[in-house]
């Protein structure tokens, strides 16, 4: 079934588009893979599309926050 979802901003339009790019990957990977190789194939997709649409939705979120403070640690 297919659904339609509401979007509140160009930004959430953006992060949508890019989580359906990394499951057609994560796809892609998973009918090319070899046979026996099919977890693998998957799993290394989804990790290297993965962590970069994960970093850029962090980037977003720093960036509209003006960057983050770190706050110093004590030893």
């Amino acid at each position: 079934m297919i659904r339609e979802i509401q979007v509140n901003s160009e930004e959430e339009l953006v992060v949508a588009l890019h989580a359906v790019e990394v499951l057609r990957e994560v796809n892609r990977a998973a009918r090319g893979a070899a046979p026996g190789q099919g977890l693998m194939a998957t799993e290394i997709a989804l990790h290297e599309k993965g962590d970069e649409f994960l970093r850029g939705i962090l980037q977003r979120a720093v960036e509209q926050q003006g960057g983050i403070k770190k706050k110093g640690v004590r030893a």
